[in-house]
């Protein structure tokens, strides 16, 4: 997290933090990140490394990004991963790290990689009505939920999408299905000197971070009816 890359990836895009709120170390937060956008340029940036000085900015919280179980299944990439922080997107890996002590946080994408299919310059298209499964675990740890907006995320490529009802499109979605991964097509971004290619371009990107929603802990057990109508209000 404190490499001298993620400095460098910060400032050529260059990419800053704004902090809206305080957040208590004494709590628990899950940082809900939108949009998902190509390669979550903005989140790298600002969260999950040190690059524009996150421990700084927010003093106490140990904060683990989550991803793809399957980003954990290849051997060297898992071992990085871990180092750096990262862990798995499952509920109770969720629910372990946030009641692991005070300060414990996660981040997450509540639209998940869906999102790169609706990701256009100027755009902020994104999936959340049927994603609760982070306001469970905000219900089941007592942790607050502090929304992000990452400004100018989708700005860095332009993609094409097929057309619905197309082979391609319903081969991609039929891949997203199968892995959970959803790989863009037509990605345009910057050339290695000059001209386009697959870098991200540079363009401004601002990860700003909202004030945390206070999320009373559920006591009674998640089986009662009036649990999931806690989720929906």
């Amino acid at each position: 997290r404190r490499l001298k890359f993620w400095r460098h990836l910060a400032n050529y895009f260059p990419a800053r933090m704004v902090k809206t709120a305080d957040l208590d170390p004494k709590n628990n937060y899950i940082f809900c990140g939108h949009p998902h956008g190509v390669g979550c340029f903005t989140y790298a940036a600002n969260l999950f490394t040190d690059a524009t000085g996150f421990p700084d900015v927010f003093p106490g919280i140990s904060l683990h990004p989550l991803i793809l179980n399957e980003h954990l299944l290849t051997p060297i990439h898992r071992d990085i991963a871990m180092k750096a922080g990262f862990r798995g997107n499952s509920f109770g890996t969720k629910v372990n790290i946030l009641r692991g002590g005070p300060g414990k946080s996660v981040f997450l994408i509540p639209g998940g990689a869906a999102e790169v299919r609706y990701s256009q310059p100027g755009t902020c298209d994104l999936i959340l009505a049927r994603r609760k499964g982070f306001i469970r675990a905000a219900l089941h740890t007592g942790a607050h939920l502090v929304p992000v907006i990452g400004f100018g995320e989708t700005d860095l490529f332009q993609v094409w999408h097929p057309e619905p009802g197309t082979l391609l499109h319903k081969l991609h979605r039929l891949i997203y299905r199968w892995t959970s991964f959803c790989l863009p097509f037509g990605l345009t971004g910057a050339g290695f000197w000059s001209g386009k290619g697959p870098l991200p371009l540079s363009s401004p990107i601002t990860a700003v971070v909202g004030r945390p929603l206070q999320v009373p802990r559920w006591e009674g057990s998640p089986a009662d009816p009036g649990f999931e109508a806690a989720v929906a209000q």
